[in-house]
């Protein structure tokens, strides 16, 4: 018997099929093309991105031989689809880095107020969110062909492309920004501000809930056999934590993707962590919390670098995971004395400033491509540090962070970033963690497993821990000071930048 995780993420499908001891049986990777149309934007074709899961799941399904009893999904967030009444797609998806709704988010702040939002969803109020992307589109569906009918997120799309009524669970919804994390309902007030009701959305639903068995119509389409059981999973933060075996206390979550996230749990729902820009919102687990301690610009800044160093002929064909590495593997051994402000798109906690922009301090003649690397994946982690010191004031301890993602593919960085947090990194070679925690969340919900389990397919042998050289740690600990204050002067600069744009723009 096996079971298949889906992990629909912000730049590529993972799909993986487990057998019922949590062994690996086959797994396939794609890539979808990001549309950049201009610097706010930040978008996928839909039909492209359908294109993708339905070849990444054929090519797991053939490789599979053993009977698929169930599926299940990790959703990346904020990112939305707007369909018509057949479910077809009439915009492309929106990414939830794209920034052009930071109008509508004003607009929201205006009308309802960030505490308002904070203590309904979860959420901190911001453009990466759903609820302002949605009215950005409300705003401008003159515009459109064919106008809305359904506003659904990633996992909600394919769950209606196999034939379902489109579905979405409390840690996935909360993330849109419009859902009421206390009831599991959609905010009334949110939906009239934005210019929708609930009909035009998702019904919702816990993880785990079963959509059904798939058709054979629209089981063909992606390769499956017929009768295959379709589960909701989740969020991918939450999901991936489940998959990365963080059961115990002290233990948390790196994930290192096109975003680098700290994903911490708790019992309850904690309003004070609105403060330091930290959402807190359900888990995948009933009677659960997590929050998000992050930084929306991770993999994707060290790609964006790759790319600009590196020539058309040197970046690797088969995965730029492959280039990313080789580029790691030249950065300096010596930290650096340089400040990157990573801001190259929107910034997560504890800033969430939609303005900001990225900077490099300290460049001088002498500076080297090596030193330029590691400064890059320096400032990256100061944002995760500074999340961590604020995790820490508020009683949330960790004494160890398990590493998941396609940045644990190097050690090298790991260390890196180990040195930066001062905390040991434990990878357990878990490969495709919001893969496997959907995966879990299949069989558990379809009865090849009875409860959760951290070593679900693994062994001791699998774990390495990685210690921080203390006085690397020591070293970044003293810079995170002139860090900071590099934040304030760039947001001083850069507002008298916009004023003056401003003032030439009437």
């Amino acid at each position: 018997m096996a079971v298949i995780g889906i992990d629909l993420g912000t730049t590529a499908c993972k799909i993986v099929a487990y057998s019922n001891d949590g062994k690996i049986l086959s797994s396939k990777r794609r890539e979808y093309t990001i549309i950049a149309p201009s610097p706010k934007r930040a978008e996928i074709n839909p039909v492209e991105f359908v294109t993708c899961v339905s070849e990444c799941m054929k090519s797991v399904v053939a490789a599979c031989d053993e009977p698929i009893v169930s599926l299940s999904f990790s959703s990346q967030g904020e990112g939305f689809v707007a369909l018509d009444r057949e479910f077809n797609p009439v915009y492309n998806i929106i990414l939830s880095y794209d920034k052009r709704s930071i109008e509508q988010t004003n607009k929201l702040r205006k009308r309802l107020g960030e505490d308002y939002f904070y203590k309904k969803t979860g959420q901190i109020l911001g453009c990466m969110g759903t609820a302002s992307k949605i009215m950005w589109l409300m705003e401008n569906k003159d515009k459109l062909s064919i106008k809305p009918s359904y506003f659904v997120c990633i996992s909600d799309f394919i769950i209606s492309q196999l034939g379902f009524i489109p579905v979405i669970d409390w840690s996935l919804g909360a993330r849109t920004m419009m859902l009421n994390i206390h009831t599991g309902e959609w905010d009334e007030d949110i939906l009239d501000a934005i210019g929708i009701d609930d009909s035009m959305l998702p019904q919702v639903h816990r993880s785990g809930y079963i959509l059904g068995e798939v058709k054979e119509k629209y089981a063909k389409r992606f390769g499956l056999p017929e009768g295959v059981i379709a589960v909701l999973g989740g969020h991918d933060q939450p999901v991936g934590m489940l998959g990365s075996g963080a059961y115990e206390q002290g233990e948390a979550t790196y994930s290192l993707g096109t975003t680098e996230t700290i994903v911490c749990k708790m019992s309850k729902f904690n309003e004070e962590l609105k403060k330091y820009g930290l959402s807190c919102y359900p888990h995948v687990l009933k009677n659960q919390f997590v929050t998000l301690a992050g930084n929306y610009t991770g993999g994707i800044l060290v790609e964006w670098l790759c790319k600009e160093m590196y020539t058309e002929e040197e970046i690797f064909d088969e995965s730029i995971n492959d280039t990313i590495n080789d580029c790691i593997k030249r950065m300096s051994e010596i930290p650096t004395e340089l400040l990157v402000l990573p801001h190259f798109t929107v910034t997560g906690s504890p800033w969430n400033d939609e303005k900001s922009v990225g900077v490099i301090h300290g460049l001088t003649l002498n500076t080297s491509k090596a030193q330029i690397i590691r400064g890059i994946l320096e400032g990256i982690t100061y944002e995760i540090l500074l999340n961590y010191v604020i995790l820490k004031e508020n009683n949330i301890n960790i004494s160890s962070l398990i590493a998941i993602g396609g940045g644990t593919s190097s050690i090298k960085s790991l260390q890196l970033k180990a040195d930066v947090l001062g905390v040991p990194i434990i990878i357990n070679h878990i490969k495709e963690a919001a893969c496997r925690g959907a995966a879990l969340i299949a069989a558990v919900n379809t009865g090849l497993l009875t409860n959760y389990s951290s070593n679900w397919g693994m062994s001791d042998k699998d774990i390495i821990k990685i210690i921080p050289n203390y006085d690397n740690s020591k070293f970044y600990k003293s810079m995170l000071p002139a860090y900071k204050e590099l934040y304030y002067l760039s947001k001083n600069i850069n507002n008298m930048i916009i004023e003056k744009r401003n003032e030439n723009e009437r």
